[in-house]
């Protein structure tokens, strides 16, 4: 089947750069150092929890775009908050491309090819791919990474240590981070292109205390603490706004001063504690419930919390913690998210141990993980339903949302939901069990699929399908039958191949484009191979004619079938001309897989027709991506260069291209398939090389004979 992908549902706030606290302190000091140092290709800017990082980038991004001058306004600047969700290198460069594009419209589309792509790249391909991206960025931009330090994926580390090495000068980066990230600093420091704020940098002067204090809203605060609290906090940011939190109150000033002069080492929970202790107790329990959450609006926290009481609703609890400054940081200027400090955050987790159960905090991410899944979110409804223990939820939660990473074609998702859960929980049930038949799919797998495939079979015939609903139930048989469609074409059981389509038809609702549209293709090419090729025509031709939308998975795959028949019968024209309405649609809706195939029967096309220049130049488009292409595609094209070199003389440019092929074969399964061989052959014999054809036929099938029973059969 091909491919039609889009970007998966993004959680966008996190595209959001956090508007600045009231309270804000200007750090003129830190403002101008990083202005002065803004022609460093990266900034990074470390220090553990409370020391305002966030803070004074935003007020800096603030402080330039305010800034009239000429440098501030060809510097643009993009935000990403990070978690521990984003340590998946797919998931990391979607978000790291999203940001880049609230400023400039579809760049990095090389790269973001390759992430939706059929065959893996390697890591070496998508690295120097992103770079070369980068660099035809349209103009210079700042990107912010902020909580860089929940990043785990080695791979990042390097995709960023391979920037580094080979910088695309329109990026700015700023790393924020509670730990120096593991890339070769040393090079870029070495360099002059890094520019570095440390915790000693960010630890607030005497003065700096002193003028956060002064505005601070404590009723005749003494500034004769000023000592006192410099002494505590040295110039830590969060600890003297917990201080200032916890002096508020009269009736516990003398205790938190006495705490302050002690040498209690857990100083910050004590102040934490403090706070709670002079909350609302609406107030009290709403801090405690949504500290499960990373990023909260109202009707998450209503979903969460449900009824507080008459006198406190979510929005006025929202505004009291918002005013009462709390720690909590609003993600946008309409003031609908909102995240806490993470420090806060932490220790208000820490708490809620202490005071609820742990089924009840389970409880809590439960309803969150509904909440989230309802709203299309499923990489946070799934972070939920994991954090909860509730294993049979995330699975529900992936059967439910298979249908539309199915239709995205979503490869990579597909294998990430496979890594969250058991290996034994995956074995037992016949829904996650689809899920790997469909990622097999996608990377071509298909004597692996069938094993899953009866599997599946097994499984629900043995009763373990009586608890699915019925709905779903009659999907997951659709599902199946599409499946098995295609192995029976491919084992030349055309008969077959129609019932298993025409039955998959009957069972999968419209909104499986994807699965309804390779059903569709199989069910015309196997009609067109029992000798009903007229009918099939007609049936595909009536389909795309129905159609509103004609550039969505479904409306491509007909015209990928049409295409197939036309070019089988001899109808080579017609082939062509539906190929060219394909290509366009694909270029339209920017599906990679199906631009491929749009040059690909033009080019068998030109081929046959002996116009071996043009032919070429569609093979050659098809060769110069060859992550994106089917791999049915991308091995005719190599093969359709090879002959085309071979008839013009040019024999070893022939056998360049075999090279080529065989190398992508290692590449992606580690070792050649018999194809690559046969095509070697084949030029053998066309240059007259009969003994080295006879030695390949006899390896061949000696290899044969001792085949792995692993590799896939063609």
């Amino acid at each position: 089947m091909s491919s039609s992908v889009s970007n998966p549902a993004l959680f966008q706030t996190k595209l959001h750069r956090p508007r600045l606290p009231k309270d804000l302190i200007t750090r003129l000091r830190l403002l101008e150092r990083l202005n002065h140092d803004i022609n460093h290709q990266l900034i990074l800017v470390t220090a553990p929890a409370g020391f305002g990082k966030t803070t004074l980038v935003c007020t800096w991004l603030e402080y330039l775009a305010a800034d009239q001058g000429e440098k501030a306004a060809c510097l643009p600047a993009a935000w990403l908050s990070l978690d521990e969700n984003d340590s998946d290198l797919n998931i990391f460069l979607l978000y790291f491309i999203a940001a880049l594009r609230k400023n400039f419209d579809a760049v990095c589309e090389e790269t973001l090819a390759l992430l939706q792509a059929r065959q893996q790249p390697s890591l070496t391909v998508l690295y120097t791919t992103i770079s070369n991206d980068l660099t035809k960025l349209p103009g210079e931009v700042i990107l912010v990474l902020d909580d860089y330090h929940n990043i785990r994926n080695l791979e990042i580390h390097n995709l960023l240590a391979e920037l580094v090495r080979h910088w695309p000068k329109p990026l700015h980066l700023v790393l924020i981070s509670r730990i120096s990230p593991p890339i070769p600093l040393h090079r870029i420091r070495a360099k002059g292109m890094l520019s570095e704020i440390r915790t000693r940098d960010l630890r607030f002067t005497p003065e700096e205390t002193a003028a956060y204090i002064n505005q601070a809203q404590v009723a005749q605060m003494n500034l004769n603490i000023l000592p006192l609290l410099e002494e505590r906090f040295e110039g830590w940011p969060a600890g003297l706004h917990l201080a200032s939190l916890s002096l508020r109150s009269e009736d516990s000033r003398e205790s938190v001063l006495s705490a302050l002069s002690s040498e209690n080492s857990n100083i910050t929970s004590y102040l934490v504690d403090e706070v709670l202790n002079h909350q609302f107790p609406a107030i009290h329990d709403f801090l405690l419930k949504t500290s499960i959450l990373d990023r909260f609006c109202a009707p998450l926290c209503e979903a969460v919390i449900g009824e507080i009481d008459a006198a406190w609703n979510v929005r006025t609890c929202l505004d009291w913690v918002e005013h009462s400054q709390l720690f909590i940081i609003p993600l946008d200027n309409r003031r609908e998210w909102y995240r806490y400090h993470h420090l806060f955050q932490e220790l208000l987790q820490r708490r809620s141990s202490t005071e609820m159960a742990p089924e009840q905090v389970n409880s809590l991410h439960r309803l969150a993980s509904v909440w989230f899944e309802e709203q299309g979110l499923l990489d946070e409804a799934l972070q939920h339903a994991l954090a909860a223990g509730d294993l049979e939820l995330a699975a529900h939660q992936m059967s439910t949302g298979l249908c539309d990473v199915l239709n995205r074609e979503d490869r990579p998702t597909l294998e990430r939901w496979l890594h969250l859960l058991p290996e034994k929980m995956i074995q037992r049930d016949p829904r996650l069990l689809m899920i790997r038949a469909w990622a097999l799919e996608f990377t071509w797998q298909l004597d692996l699929q069938a094993q899953v495939l009866e599997q599946v079979e097994q499984l629900l015939d043995s009763g373990e399908g009586a608890e699915l609903p019925a709905e779903e139930l009659q999907i997951m048989r659709g599902q199946i039958n599409a499946l098995r469609a295609q192995q029976a074409i491919f084992s030349n059981q055309s008969t077959q191949a129609i019932e298993f389509c025409q039955q998959a038809l009957a069972l999968l609702p419209v909104s499986w484009k994807f699965v309804r549209g390779g059903t569709m293709l199989f069910l015309g090419l196997s009609m067109q191979a029992s000798g009903q090729a007229q009918a099939a025509e007609r049936l595909l031709l009536t389909e795309f004619e129905s159609c509103k939308e004609k550039a969505d998975a479904y409306t491509m795959l007909l015209l990928e079938s049409l295409g197939h028949i036309y070019l089988i019968n001899g109808q080579l024209e017609q082939s062509r001309q539906i190929a060219q309405v394909l290509l366009q649609g694909a270029t339209r809706s920017r599906v990679a897989i199906m631009m491929n195939w749009g040059h690909y029967y033009p080019g068998v096309v030109h081929y046959q027709r002996n116009e071996l220049q043009a032919a070429a130049q569609h093979f050659n488009r098809i060769t110069e991506n060859r992550y994106t292409a089917q791999l049915t595609t991308y091995r005719d094209a190599i093969a359709g260069l090879a002959l085309i070199h071979q008839i013009h003389g040019e024999h070893s440019a022939a056998f360049q291209m075999v090279e080529s092929i065989s190398q992508f074969d290692l590449e992606q399964r580690g070792y050649e398939d018999e194809r690559t061989r046969s095509l070697r052959a084949r030029l053998m014999l066309l240059q007259g090389d009969m003994e080295g054809a006879r030695r390949w036929t006899s390896l061949y099938f000696g290899l044969k004979n001792h085949r792995s029973p692993g590799h896939a059969s063609w």
